[in-house]
Formats: C-alpha cells, sequence, structure tokens
C-alpha cells in the first residue's frame, strides 16, 4: 500500500514536470518577434520623391506616379537587404516626357547598379552627386538636353562597365574620365564635346573575349585636337573612334611609322565636312544629318 502510494506521488511529480516544460517551450515560443515587415529606405525614397518633382515627372510617358503609394512608381527597382530588412533602390529609369533638371538627391541612391535618363525635356547639368554612385554597373544617358561639362566626380564610378551618353547636350570630358574601369565600354556618340581629346581617355582590349568590345567611341563630336601619342607611345591603349569630329592639319611622319598605324587608322580617318587630315589617303567627309 505504502509502495503504491509513493508510486502515484512519483508520477503526479514526472507530469507535473512535463507541464511545466511544456508551459515554458510555450512561453519561449511566444516571445520570438515576428519580423517586421521591410520598407523601402527612407532616405531612397525621399530622393526618388525630389528627382520626380525637380523633373517634373507628372509629364512622364509610360508612368503614372502616386507620391503616396509607391506600388505606382513605375521605372524604379529595388532589392531586399536582408540585413536591415528594408528595400533599397538598384534600378530607376527616368522616362521621357521630363521637363526640369536632375536633382542633386540622385547621389543619395547609392545602391544604384543602373541608372538610364531619358528625354529632351531634361536640361541643365549632370548634378556632381553623380560621383556618389560608386556602386554603379550601368549608366544611360540618352537623348536629353543635359548640358555644360561632365563633372569630373563621373571618374568615381569604379564599378562601371558600360556607359552610354549619346545624343545630349554636353561640351567636356574632364581628365577624371579616364579614371574609369580601363576595360569598360563608354560610347560617347552625338555631343558637343569640343577642344582637345584628352590625353588620360587611356582604355584597353578586355581579356575575357566573352566580355565583347571594350574602349571609348567619341564619335560625331567638336573635337578639334587629338594627341599622337595615342598612336606613338609604347602603349596597348586602344585609340578612340572620333569620326565626324573637327580634327584637321598634318598628320606627323612618326604617327605613319608607328606599329599601331595600319590598325588604328580608321578610326581617325573620316571627320565631318570640311575637316579632315590632308595627308592622310583615307581621309574621307562626312556630312552631319540636321
Amino acid at each position: 500500500m505504502i509502495f503504491r502510494r509513493r508510486q502515484q506521488k512519483c508520477w503526479l511529480s514526472i507530469i507535473a514536470l512535463l507541464m511545466l516544460v511544456c508551459s515554458c517551450s510555450d512561453d519561449e515560443r511566444k516571445e520570438i518577434p515576428t519580423p517586421a515587415k521591410p520598407y523601402l529606405n527612407v532616405k531612397d525614397s525621399l530622393a526618388l520623391v525630389d528627382i520626380y518633382k525637380q523633373a517634373h515627372g507628372e509629364g512622364w510617358t509610360l508612368v503614372d506616379w502616386d507620391l503616396e503609394n509607391i506600388q505606382t512608381w513605375g521605372g524604379v527597382t529595388a532589392a531586399l537587404d536582408t540585413v536591415m530588412n528594408e528595400y533599397r533602390v538598384v534600378g530607376f529609369v527616368m522616362q521621357d516626357g521630363s521637363n526640369g533638371i536632375l536633382s542633386d538627391k540622385i547621389g543619395d541612391l547609392v545602391e544604384l547598379r543602373s541608372l538610364s535618363l531619358y528625354g529632351k525635356g531634361l536640361y541643365g547639368e549632370l548634378p556632381k552627386t553623380i560621383g556618389n554612385l560608386v556602386n554603379l554597373e550601368s549608366l544611360v544617358i540618352s537623348s536629353t538636353s543635359l548640358s555644360g561639362a561632365l563633372p569630373k566626380e563621373i571618374g568615381n564610378l569604379k564599378n562601371i562597365e558600360v556607359m552610354q551618353i549619346y545624343f545630349n547636350e554636353f561640351t567636356e570630358i574632364p581628365k577624371e574620365f579616364g579614371n574609369l574601369p580601363k576595360s569598360g565600354v563608354y560610347m560617347m556618340q552625338h555631343n558637343k564635346f569640343a577642344g582637345e581629346v584628352p590625353e588620360t581617355l587611356r582604355f584597353y582590349e578586355n581579356s575575357d573575349e566573352s566580355s565583347g568590345i571594350s574602349g571609348i567611341d567619341l564619335s560625331y563630336n567638336c573635337f578639334t585636337s587629338f594627341p599622337w601619342s595615342f598612336f606613338t607611345d609604347d602603349d596597348d591603349c586602344l585609340v578612340p573612334h572620333l569620326w565626324g569630329n573637327r580634327l584637321s592639319g598634318t598628320i606627323p611622319d612618326e604617327v605613319f611609322k608607328s606599329p599601331k598605324w595600319e590598325r588604328w587608322k580608321t578610326q581617325i580617318s573620316r571627320q565631318e565636312k570640311g575637316y579632315g587630315y590632308s595627308n592622310s589617303v583615307s581621309y574621307t567627309h562626312l556630312t552631319l544629318p540636321t
């Protein structure tokens, strides 16, 4: 009888212990917080709003933004930062239809990988803050009224792979442009770049054949002078493509003797009508489209 009572007490103790363990487990499960819903980074959001206002984005084609509803912000690509549990803007396309300037807040979108700007209604200068976009891999500025010198800060874009700046009103390329990746692709045609081609624009063939072309195309601008060192220096740099510019004068004899001449002579051979080198056998005038 005594043994049976002790056995019952033992079982009751075990049951009580199990209930306590289960209760603790339940409490622990209840204490695990539910992850907060991620939102767009505040600084990114404010930058996009300012960009929209400065460019008068209500005129953008193909998109219709409601500034209080980010779900309507067409042209914006965001990615989740799992560490900070927030979305960051990694891509932005400004559609045609602007009637204003590009806000310097563009430089606040520091996680951008791709930026494209379109539209003749976009005017003024390219903000210096473009140099903040050090993660940028692709930059397209096409058919805008942006003018003046490209800011020297553009040379900070150390991760750029492709840059297409064509059919704009830009007038100067800074020497800092030469700080960009040497195997990148730079399409800079149909602007108003003038003066001498910067000596620093030395780019090289990409050793990775799968990456395709590399180098810089400066065709259909207003350059009047070209450093012959691109041909004569003991350097493997690519000679810029310079068709449709305003280069003229006489090609030095040492250039004709350069090992590079036969391969690269066509890069400078065809100039705007009324210009060209008098002693270049491949000289041909080009009439620019009006």
